[in-house]
């Protein structure tokens, strides 16, 4: 996980986390209070670990190029994996 007060801070603050086993309901990691990483009350928390649709009527839109500020949808895909189109 990133972890710090500023993205510039976050992004090279790096802290170990504990995941949930794959098959366990409940979707929260631990970050590791003994890491060598600056923690403090208050910081934002960049963590993504599990992708996925809740709802049977969610799209997935995997987007390719954000860290060059070029954004591109690569496709619109619905809660099954198939192509669809935005309604």
């Amino acid at each position: 996980a990133c972890v710090g007060r500023t993205p510039e801070t976050a992004k090279d603050n790096l802290v170990v986390c504990d995941m949930p086993a794959p098959e366990a309901i409940d979707y929260y990691g631990i970050l590791d209070k003994d890491s060598k990483a600056a923690i403090r009350v208050g910081d934002t928390v960049v963590f993504g670990f599990r992708a996925q649709a809740f709802v049977t009527r969610a799209f997935v839109v995997p987007v390719s190029g954000i860290s060059k500020g070029q954004a591109f949808v690569e496709g619109i895909y619905d809660s099954d994996g198939k192509p669809t189109v935005w309604k």
